[in-house]
């Protein structure tokens, strides 16, 4: 994970809860550019609603990477 979070990555989508996703990675508290759970709430049903709402988070978080004028990649 540490080398993850030196990649200087503006965003990391993770599925599961804040807590899974802590436990697995073996953090306290998650860096900011971890996503958990990834995918903005919807009421996503079903793997195709699912990857919707993660790529609607993808298009927030670039907009307003790019009003901050922070670069994306």
């Amino acid at each position: 994970m540490q080398l993850i979070v030196e990649k200087d990555l503006r965003y990391i989508g993770v599925m599961g809860s804040k807590q899974r996703t802590s436990r697995l990675l073996n953090f306290g508290e998650l860096p900011f550019q971890i996503s958990t759970p990834v995918g903005l709430t919807i009421g996503a049903e079903g793997p195709e609603e699912i990857a919707i709402s993660i790529l609607a988070e993808l298009i927030h978080v670039k907009k307003m990477l790019l009003k901050s004028k922070v670069p994306f990649l």
